[in-house]
């Protein structure tokens, strides 16, 4: 019997530059799955790495950025069955406040 997934990929949102990890459960401990970007095969990287205990099948990615945003799939070898989901990745928010009466002058280092 092939292995199939016990717990599908969950659709995440994660700020610029915090770890994020996209995880499923497959039925069998010894199921091989590569891992997709938006169709195309991921390769362990700094950036990117991938872990296998027992079911458990999770990518990880250190320090997300803005490039990451994608739809990430997670299929088995075997049987080609897969589970995807969207990764979003936010942005950090600036907020300025306009001060009524005041000045900003630009200080030369």
């Amino acid at each position: 019997m092939e292995a199939t997934f016990v717990l599908p990929l969950k659709e995440t949102t994660v700020m610029e530059d915090e770890e994020t990890e996209l995880t499923c459960e497959l039925s069998k401990p010894d199921a091989l799955v590569k891992w997709l970007k938006n169709g195309v095969e991921l390769s362990a990287t700094d950036h990117v790495s991938f872990e296998s205990v027992d079911t458990k099948r999770t990518l990880k990615i250190h320090k997300s950025v803005l490039d990451d945003a994608a739809t990430y799939q997670c299929q088995i070898v075997s049987s080609g069955a897969s589970s995807q989901a969207d990764l979003t990745v936010t942005g950090s928010t600036l907020i300025y406040t306009v001060m009524p009466n005041t000045h900003c002058r630009r200080r030369r280092d």
